[in-house]
């Protein structure tokens, strides 16, 4: 709020690639977790699906924490193609900043669950 010209440009484009990054990377992360509990439903009952769905909060929070991380970015889509078309964003960035709390929230959660749920496996 407080940067003008192209400062708050360049600041506005880093964001944006920010936002990005961090979806792809949270689809990785996702993906890589899934990929761990097929192979520990392998090591555990011989079947691969024995282990997919989720067994605790931690697990339940993480897919619901990825969507959000979808939701976030795609209302940022929307906040800057508005922006670009000289529409009114208000609506948009108001979806943008709920939606980036409520992650910001389950994302705390997500992560002293599963520093819980580390000791536990330890």
């Amino acid at each position: 709020m407080a940067l003008r010209g192209e400062e708050r440009k360049e600041a506005l484009a880093q964001h944006q690639r920010h936002g990005e990054w961090l979806l792809w990377a949270g689809i990785s992360l996702a993906t890589i977790a899934f990929i761990a509990r097929a192979i520990s439903g392998i090591i555990d009952n011989d079947d691969w699906t024995s282990n997919l769905l989720p067994q605790n909060i931690h697990g339940f929070s993480g897919p619901i924490g990825l969507i959000l991380l979808w939701l976030v970015v795609k209302y940022g889509r929307g906040t800057a193609e508005k922006i670009e078309q000289n529409e009114s964003f208000a609506v948009e960035r108001t979806k943008h900043g709920r939606a980036s709390d409520m992650m910001m929230a389950l994302v705390m959660i997500h992560a002293f669950l599963g520093l819980i749920y580390t000791f536990q496996v330890i």
